[in-house]
């Protein structure tokens, strides 16, 4: 059995991230927004180091909870998710920005869905 309070306080810090990426990017239409200003450039940097933090806390949720708890909830694909910390922090500059537009304006809000879900059968379990 693994520490589901750690656990819910994990799913916390990766659903705040979530949500501070959605809202710096809110604005982001085009993935030339990220790549044709120095500001936007400052962004596409700050959103792949939150997307990376992101997917070491999944990777430590997943090696903490015995992989168990992640396979409770296919809908997202959790290798996928972990393997962009790994494109981020060991291909970082040949990184499309067009894959971290997509991740933020497809693969963010269906991710943070399940972790809301998660967070909360977590406090119901016995």
């Amino acid at each position: 059995m693994y520490d589901k309070a750690l656990a819910i306080n994990t799913l916390k810090n990766i659903q705040t991230s979530l949500d501070e990426v959605l809202e710096w990017c809110k604005d982001v239409t085009t993935v030339d927004d990220f790549v044709t200003s120095p500001t936007g450039m400052v962004l596409l940097n700050t959103v792949c180091m939150k997307l990376l933090a992101v997917g070491e806390e999944l990777k430590n949720l997943d090696r903490r909870t015995g992989g168990e708890l992640l396979k409770n909830y296919p809908a997202v694909p959790w290798k996928q998710v972990k393997g962009l910390r790994d494109v981020i922090a060991h291909q970082y500059f040949s990184l499309d920005a067009e894959i971290i537009f997509s991740v933020v304006n497809v693969d963010i809000k269906p991710i943070l869905k399940t972790i809301t879900q998660m967070m909360a059968d977590l406090k119901t379990e016995n």
